[in-house]
């Protein structure tokens, strides 16, 4: 009965790892040894930023993303993915809003992604666009998340890998 017991709690404690490791993944953490920008280190704020607005709380690009790869510059699906920030007018608006835990169930990982800074004058965001169908938005307040569900030729894949 012991056995099972510390069985079950290593699984807890493997599962509790493993979360904080992928929420780990999406901050915005600039010591990473292994993380390569391949833009400027910081976003650089655009005087004309020719009104991008991302279709949300008329939240609006304020700079040129920047991409990154975690990892070695090996994975081919990641040095092939470019994402345009025209891309972003309107993207959230056919995107569906789902909890951090539906995200990382639905989605992959992939080890590339492009950050920005959104805003509306009130609200400011830092911005996320992940290479396996994902965008997150977050602040010392909050973190969202939105998927993509319909096919898209924006990212490498859509948010369908994991489903039961």
């Amino acid at each position: 009965m012991k056995k099972n017991h510390i069985y079950i709690i290593g699984l807890i404690l493997t599962f509790i790892v493993l979360t904080l490791s992928c929420k780990n993944n999406q901050t915005d953490n600039n010591n990473t040894k292994d993380t390569i920008a391949i833009f400027d280190k910081e976003p650089t704020i655009i005087q004309d930023s020719s009104n991008i607005y991302i279709g949300y709380k008329d939240l609006k690009l304020l700079n040129n993303l920047k991409k990154e790869i975690k990892g070695t510059l090996e994975d081919s699906l990641c040095n092939a993915w470019s994402f345009e920030k025209s891309a972003l007018k309107g993207i959230l608006k056919t995107m569906k809003k789902v909890s951090g835990q539906e995200a990382y169930k639905l989605c992959y990982q992939y080890p590339c992604w492009y950050k920005g800074i959104v805003s509306n004058d009130i609200l400011e965001y830092r911005i996320t666009i992940y290479g396996g169908g994902y965008i997150t938005l977050y602040n010392k307040a909050e973190t969202l998340h939105f998927i993509t569900e319909n096919e898209s030729n924006l990212f490498i894949t859509i948010c369908n890998c994991c489903e039961d």
